[in-house]
């Protein structure tokens, strides 16, 4: 089959999650793939060449190739939206590489709920929404009043597929008001890529070595309205002998620095690492004693997240420290659901003492089951059958 995706993050950004996670195992099933990044302004695409190497020439081109199977399309825009000429340039570019490609009868499947243009004009034979987050509460969108413009959008696209795919029951819940087939997909694990740290395959960092131990880690984008900062914070004033490791960019999706992320790098007990390469993460993992992910409770993530980070935790068997976000109730026996702040930092010294071989083997039994493998095949079964009735 041949896929189009339309994604809402970067192929190329370190932080790899669902988009990347499921069209990387498309192609590898020797499925075709055009994966869409989102529209790019200019200032940031040439700032991409620079901090992440991206090629210009692919950028000038608008079109790079991953794989045999895998190709990336890069629509750039001047502003934060794209401009109805700006839509006709890309959309032009698009056609002609899916012309090029041959690819006929292909599956069109949306992560950006509003690329609403592409959906209306692409020529495709199934519709597909992945809807993985509460988008409508994301801050860039509050912030600049876009609330409204991004539920709207996304009723439109849920209501025009054939199927939709939710990571949450709380997006279930919310999507069988737009649609009639509606599947519960809750995101899973890179249960390939880190099921063998603990057995000695990787080498701890060096900048890991230095470090007092237990080392408790934590990786993903430091953005204060999902990471509870203060709780951090607190963890580290309560546990000044142990290390509190963050690995990955700050401010992803927020404008300013909060002052409680200035007041986290005074202290030398916690070591802000900044962007690590995906395929590194195994290494750090390898030198984590536990694993914390300390979420705010708010509507963006009761509603809508379920970390794909949780599960490569228990693919590594790290004893893993959570709040009480509902996407973790069914796997309450292979990590520590905090009730509460205090009970999240008495959790952090109870694991450690707890641990033992025995829970390692659990949790690393439940991530083979909740694997990124699994997870598309799944998904590709039902996408085959919506296909052969459309």
């Amino acid at each position: 089959m041949d896929f189009v995706i339309l994604s809402n993050q970067q192929f190329d950004f370190p932080l790899k999650t669902n988009k990347w996670q499921v069209a990387t195992r498309l192609a590898k099933l020797n499925h075709r793939v055009i994966f869409v990044d989102p529209p790019i302004r200019l200032r940031k695409a040439l700032k991409s060449v620079v901090l992440r190497k991206q090629k210009l020439r692919d950028l000038l081109i608008g079109c790079k190739k991953v794989s045999e199977n895998l190709y990336v399309f890069i629509p750039v825009t001047l502003t934060p939206t794209e401009k109805p000429n700006l839509f006709s340039f890309n959309f032009s570019r698009l056609t002609k590489l899916i012309k090029k490609l041959n690819f006929q009868n292909f599956v069109l499947w949306v992560y950006h709920q509003v690329m609403t243009d592409y959906v209306s004009s692409l020529k495709y034979k199934t519709l597909v929404y992945d809807c993985v987050d509460e988008y409508s509460k994301f801050p860039n969108f509050v912030e600049r009043g876009l609330s409204e413009y991004v539920s709207n959008a996304e009723e439109f696209v849920a209501r025009k597929s054939n199927i939709v795919f939710a990571t949450t029951e709380n997006l279930v819940k919310k999507m069988k008001k737009f649609n009639n087939n509606v599947c519960f997909t809750p995101n899973v694990g890179d249960y390939e890529r880190f099921k063998d740290v603990g057995t000695g395959r990787f080498k701890v960092p060096a900048e890991l070595k230095k470090l007092k131990r237990p080392i408790i880690g934590f990786s993903g984008a430091i953005d204060a309205y999902k990471l509870n900062l203060n709780l951090v914070l607190r963890c580290a004033k309560t546990y000044p002998m142990y290390s509190f490791v963050l690995v990955g960019p700050k401010g992803v999706s927020e404008s300013k620095t909060p002052a409680v992320l200035k007041e986290l790098k005074s202290f030398e007990n916690v070591h802000f690492l900044g962007e690590r390469p995906y395929a590194e993460m195994p290494l750090y993992f390898e030198g984590f004693d536990e694993y914390i992910i300390p979420y705010n409770l708010n509507e963006y993530t009761v509603w809508g997240c379920f970390p794909v980070k949780f599960h490569d935790a228990l693919s590594a068997g790290l004893p893993t420290v959570v709040t009480a976000l509902p996407s973790y109730k069914p796997f309450k026996d292979v990590c520590y659901i905090a009730e509460n702040e205090e009970d999240f930092v008495r959790l952090i010294e109870k694991v450690l003492k707890e641990d033992s071989d025995d829970k390692t083997s659990q949790r690393k039994k439940v991530a083979r089951k909740n694997s990124w493998d699994e997870k598309v095949l799944r998904m590709l079964n039902l996408i085959v059958d919506v296909s052969g009735k459309n």
